[in-house]
């Protein structure tokens, strides 16, 4: 320093008579001159220079330096405000009173400039730290000249601020260390008497402990309490004019303070508006109260968190914290510190995850305390996010350490904010899709603190990112999670599971082990993932753009095994529908799983795409075009098939599938095919069943479609007449399978047919085997070699009959009788010859053949014999009736039709034959004609329309109700009142309109609906759907046995058993009362991701309408009836098991546990499938603008299933508790007149037979 001293004093001489005008003598040395200019400017980037300037001018003995012109020395080097700035507030810290007022007064004329300085960044000044101007600001505002008053204190605030408005690099406006500096206006005050003290003695106040103390005792009237102490603390840790050591201050304190002084006080007055502070600064604080810390426990947690009134003061202390290395402070020897984990969670991690762990376990932001404060203060809202102190955290503390932040974040307790919430869930997916390095210490982290948490994150990704599941996969096996994960069944679990054997990670056997005591949930997943992956496949392959991870052959052939082996007996129409899906998506299917060498070689075609080779789709396209232009005959291409079969070329495997695949993928097209065409067709067809070349999955769905041919269509139609031929090639073989020939007879079309006779010997051979062998039970089916077809075609079991439709009875006084055989072919002989133009000559004769007893008879012929049978005689027929001008005959005729539409509805017969169902729709126009073209009604009571619509929905019988319905008001064209817009026609249009949208119907029944618009002169897309489908309550399957009710209990006579209700409510149970204790269950719900087409919050409103409108229509009925049946049971169980127990407290104890638990279960079994399937409806419904994607409704659906129906258990049991003490008062009544009236003597109830004590001793009561 001296040398410097003299250096720059000789400098300042020699050059003197160029710098000030009045001295007259030559410059010493002209050539140092600007060696001096270049050393004065430099104070503008370097504030301790500027005191080596002022010191060597105040130690300097030349005369010059004596009155010293410090604002003309300035001038004449052109320094600028800031300079000046600078180079006064040096003198300010020197020991010459004059200089020092020179240097208030250069502060005072350039301040104005000085602030303006340091509001914009002006060329020349980029490089000026936020170090350097913290220095800067802290020396004048401890420097500062006499004018310093609170004006000239916002005008320095406000110039930082707009030096800083614009932040070439982040979003955040000036460093901690300038706003800090700022912050010592706030307590360098009069107030803050022990700041000004220790300001005037400087550094030396703590030089050390005894010298400080020294100086606390001199102190004179300085009051030391907590607010002038924590002022004083924050200063020593700040200040840059004169450097402190806080922990000395501290220290001495410590023992100088009067008794009773409190130091969480102390840090508790940090809590103060606009104090920021710099990691450095936070670091002496720390360590200047770690010593109190380490005894008392509290002062660690109020200072990294607790509560705070100036949450960005909080922030600032917490990123400060948060900013420092374990280097700087390692948190693990924090005093009291609570970290979110430690290194002994880590003891059997992987090396570069414990290796992470190890840096991170020091890390402060292990701390669960700060990162609760970060949660509740900056990521409550958005708004708390945006704020400067929560950008400068989360840019200068969170983004360097996202792993370290994110695995920490499990150690703050929940429920966590929203904003939080989304936070965390998009941290994780950049760590899941390794955007972020470190992923492996994130993901097995956070595995270990919360699975289920991790496990839905994956489910949220998969949905967003169904391409990515191989990374996921990689994961999984990487941590070891494959098997938790595989084991879910969801859309999720099940793609996770397919991927995984695609790539032998995983064994499909133990899989499916593993899942054995979910069987039935298992199928019902299986059933909709292969549907779905299924058409994911169709759509990829005609577009070119996958929609999920593709899945090759032989992990969907293993699943369908899966499938097959778990599934009910009676398989469903979904199963097949799944089955023909698969089929037509995976081609390959067709000859898989017969041979493992075989199998091989289909594997290696699949590696690349499911699609078959346009080379194999070429030989297929000339096999075909060769044997319907009779080039090549059937037996050919037969032979050609089973060298393919079994040919080891993989080419000539893809040959084979193709030619299966587009024999099956034709059907739908067999009904326009050329009758000579479809004869060739059904002649291969059935050659490729007889000569075994299909088996298992293909053979299945090829004799399901020879089924169908022969059972859907009239003989004389040519899809009849496939099947029948079809049949014929393989008549050997029927005897294979007993259940298929079961079907067979089952169709009155094959009736006389070869196949017919040869499907009877087989069913009569197979019932006398069954004798043989002891079974009296004749059972429809057998197994075969090549698969479950019995299984597969078997009849499904009677649908109960129809509540929508009654017959009246016959008026009271009635009379009738059937006529004389001769009086009955005398009117059967007139009926066959009468036509348009002797019909009145005809009539004459048959009024005299018949008198008023044979009307019934007469009506019924008509209608068993002609209507049914004869549509174009229906306006001649009913001419005829009009002739008779008789009411009573009338009547007995539309009887009549109602009597035979009800047998034909609830025959099991009009399902499988097409035969029935034409008479119905003969009968539905008949009665149309009777009723509604004669404008008169069709009466509720006889006919109720929609909810015949309604019940055939719910019994799959629409293939017979909807062409009988529609027929009906077809006949509506000719009415004058029962036409559009009559509102009970319109009524059932509607409900028609929505089945057709929404119940997935067949082709050929929206074809009717169509036809009856058109008759109707309605457009059918014009026409607005209802919503009586879909907000319909399924029904509940249950034994139709009758209950017996107990004596006493005869309030529960008009309960419904075998349903969710009588249709009108009994009364005890309030839905308004069950619904207005119902939670919100918004909250409750679990909420799925959202995606392209509809936003979060429209998904949440979707989810939370539709599952709160599910569970709302179900809870009342299904509460009452379960209820009911827990109360019959438990008064039963606890009558009878309690008949000797005299405690009553014990009795109502257990009949409330048992009625609690029964109610519940009930109420959870009922309840579950009626729930998925409305929530599922109401979903969709209300999704319908948004068009969410189908896994997501279902991953809906499954995550919130269990929470619906939970609400139902819950509200089951509450209303159980009261039903039950009521039903067991005069019981308990009795115990307690017992108690009073003879107390001595043992109970016993007075209803128990005395032969019950007579039971032997394990038995009796």
């Amino acid at each position: 320093m001296e040398v410097f001293s003299k250096y720059f004093s000789r400098l300042v001489v020699g050059n003197a008579p160029q710098i000030f005008p009045g001295i007259n003598r030559p410059v010493l040395n002209s050539g140092n001159y600007q060696i001096l200019v270049n050393e004065v400017h430099k104070v503008a980037h370097d504030v301790d220079l500027a005191g080596k300037f002022a010191e060597s001018i105040e130690t300097g003995n030349e005369d010059i330096f004596r009155d010293f012109d410090l604002s003309t020395f300035m001038d004449h080097f052109k320094l600028d405000a800031l300079e000046k700035t600078i180079l006064a507030l040096a003198f300010k810290t020197g020991s010459r009173p004059d200089l020092k007022t020179k240097a208030d007064a250069i502060l005072s004329a350039n301040y104005q400039g000085f602030v303006e300085a340091l509001s914009q960044v002006n060329q020349g000044q980029e490089d000026l730290t936020p170090s350097f101007l913290a220095t800067i600001v802290d020396r004048f505002i401890q420097g500062h000249p006499p004018n310093f008053d609170r004006q000239a204190q916002i005008l320095l605030f406000r110039a930082i601020s707009y030096r800083f408005r614009d932040h070439p690099e982040q979003d955040i406006p000036a460093p901690t260390e300038v706003l800090a500096a700022l912050f010592l206006m706030s307590i360098i005050t009069e107030g803050n008497g022990l700041i000004l003290y220790i300001q005037k003695i400087g550094a030396a106040f703590t030089s050390d402990e005894d010298t400080c103390r020294n100086y606390i005792r001199h102190a004179g009237d300085i009051n030391l309490d907590e607010a002038q102490v924590s002022d004083a603390l924050l200063y020593t840790a700040i200040s840059r004019t004169s450097t402190f050591s806080p922990q000395i201050l501290v220290s001495s304190l410590r023992k100088e303070v009067p008794a009773g002084f409190s130091w969480l006080q102390v840090i508790q007055h940090f809590d103060t508006p606009d104090l920021r502070i710099s990691p450095q600064q936070f670091l002496a604080v720390y360590e200047a109260i770690r010593p109190i810390a380490l005894e008392d426990p509290v002062i660690i947690p109020q200072l990294l968190g607790g509560v705070w009134q100036n949450t960005e003061t909080q922030l600032s202390f917490i990123s400060a914290y948060a900013s420092l290395n374990p280097h700087e402070l390692d948190a693990s020897t924090i005093p009291k510190l609570r970290p979110s984990f430690t290194l002994d969670d880590y003891a059997d991690a992987k090396p570069e995850v414990r290796e992470r762990a190890e840096w991170a376990v020091r890390h402060p932001l292990v701390s669960v305390i700060s990162l609760t404060s970060v949660f509740i203060v900056a990521l409550r809202e958005t708004q708390y996010s945006e704020t400067v102190e929560a950008k400068r955290l989360f840019q200068e503390v969170v983004v360097p350490n996202l792993d370290i932040f994110l695995v920490s974040a499990f150690g703050v307790p929940r429920p966590w904010p929203e904003l939080a919430v989304e936070t965390i869930n998009n941290l994780f997916e950049r760590f899941l899709f390794r955007v972020d390095g470190h992923y492996d210490f994130v993901l097995a982290s956070l595995w270990r603190k919360d699975k289920t948490w991790v496990a839905q994150r994956l489910m949220d990704a998969h949905v967003k990112a169904p391409l990515e599941l191989p990374l996921i996969l990689e994961h999984a096996i990487k941590h070891e999670w494959l098997h938790e994960l595989a084991s879910m069944l969801n859309g999720f679990g099940l793609d996770l599971a397919a991927l995984a054997h695609s790539r032998s990670y995983l064994d499909i056997k133990d899989w499916k082990a593993t899942n054995s005591p979910r069987e039935e949930e298992l199928g019902t997943a299986l059933l909709t993932f292969l549907s779905i992956k299924a058409q994911h496949e169709i759509v990829c392959q005609k577009t070119s753009q996958p929609h999920s991870i593709m899945l090759p052959v032989k992990t969907v052939f293993a699943m369908l095994n899966v499938l097959e082996e778990i599934l009910p007996k009676e398989p469903s129409a979904e199963l097949i529908a799944v089955l023909r899906t698969c089929i037509t998506a995976y081609p390959r299917l067709i000859n898989y799983g017969q041979d493992d060498e075989l199998d091989r070689i289909i594997d290696s075609n699949v590696l690349v795409t499911n699609m078959l080779s346009e080379n194999a789709q070429h030989m297929m396209e000339q096999h075909y075009k060769q044997m319907y232009s009779q080039e090549l005959k059937v037996r050919q291409i037969v032979d050609a098939l089973a060298g393919y079969k079994s040919a080891r070329d993989p080419y000539q495997q893809d040959v084979f599938a193709c030619m299966i695949h587009g024999l099956f993928d034709e059907y739908t097209l067999y009904s326009i095919y050329p009758l000579e065409a479809l004869a060739t067709t059904a002649v291969l067809f059935g050659g490729i069943i007889q000569n075994k070349l299909i088996a298992d999955l293909p053979l299945e769905i090829g004799l399901g479609m020879i089924l169908e041919a022969v059972r859907d269509h009239l003989p004389e139609e040519s899809m009849y007449k496939f099947g029948l031929q079809a049949l014929l090639q393989f008549i050997p073989r029927l005897s294979e399978w007993p259940g298929f020939c079961h079907q067979l007879l089952q169709v009155p079309g094959l009736e006389g047919t070869e196949p017919w006779k040869r499907a009877q010997n087989v069913i009569h051979d197979q019932q006398e085997d069954m004798l043989r062998n002891g079974h009296n039970d004749l059972m429809n089916g057998g197994g075969i070699t090549n698969g479950n077809i019995d299984v597969l075609l078997s009849a499904e079991p009677s649908a109960p009959p129809f509540n929508s439709i009654n017959v009246d009875p016959l008026p009271p006084n009635a009379d009738f009788k059937d006529p004389d055989p001769e009086a009955q072919g005398k009117v059967q002989f007139l009926l066959n010859n009468i036509t348009e133009v002797n019909v009145q000559s005809k009539f004459i004769e048959l009024k005299s053949a018949l008198d008023e007893t044979n009307q019934r008879w007469f009506a019924g012929h008509l209608v068993e014999e002609r209507a049914k049978v004869q549509p174009n005689y229906h306006v001649l027929y009913l001419k005829l009736v009009k002739l008779f001008v008789d009411k009573i005959l009338w009547n007995q005729l539309l009887r009549e039709t109602f009597i035979s539409v009800s047998k034909l509805l609830n025959a099991e017969s009009t399902l499988q034959s097409s035969i029935d169902r034409t008479h119905l729709k003969n009968l539905g126009g008949w009665l149309g004609s009777m009723t509604l073209a004669n404008d008169k009604p069709v009466k509720h009571r006889n006919i109720a329309f929609k909810q015949l619509l309604l019940e055939a929905c719910d019994t799959q019988r629409l293939i017979v109700v909807i062409p009988f319905v529609c027929k009906v008001l077809f006949e509506g064209r000719n009415s004058v009142v029962f036409k559009p817009p009559n509102p009970w026609l319109m009524d059932i249009i509607h409900l028609l309109i929505e089945l057709y949208h929404n119940a997935e119907l067949k082709l050929n029944l929206k074809f009717e609906i169509e036809v009856l618009c058109k008759g109707l002169s309605l457009d059918h897309k014009s026409i607005k759907p209802s919503t009586e489908f879909q907000s319909r309550i399924p029904p509940i399957e249950e034994a139709t046995e009758p209950m017996a009710v107990p004596d006493g209990l005869d309030r529960f006579e008009n309960l419904s058993v075998n349903g969710l209700g009588g249709g009108i409510a009994s009364g005890r149970f309030s839905p308004q009362e069950i619904l207005s204790t119902m939670p919100d269950l918004g909250p409750l719900l679990t909420y799925p991701p959202s995606n392209d087409m509809v936003n979060t919050r429209q998904l949440h409103d979707i989810l939370k309408t539709a599952i709160t409108r599910a569970v709302h229509e179900i809870i009342s009925p299904v509460v009452e009836r379960s209820v009911t049946i827990a109360a019959i049971s438990t008064a039963q169980m606890i009558h009878k098991d309690f008949a000797t127990e005299p405690n009553e407290a014990r009795v109502r104890s257990a009949a409330i546990n048992m009625v609690k638990k029964t109610a519940g279960s009930l109420a959870l079994v009922t309840s579950k499938e009626p729930l998925r399937a409305s929530m599922t409806n109401y979903i969709r419904t209300l999704s319908v603008e948004h068009q969410l994607p189908e896994g997501t409704i279902i991953m809906c659906v499954n995550s919130n299933l269990d929470l619906a129906c939970s609400q139902v258990e819950k509200k089951a049991e509450e209303r159980a508790v009261p039903e039950i003490e009521e039903i067991l008062e005069p019981e308990l009544e009795a115990r307690r007149l017992h108690h009073i009236r003879r107390p001595d003597d043992p109970y016993i109830d007075p209803q128990l037979s005395r032969w019950a004590w007579t039971i032997p001793s394990p038995y009796k009561l």
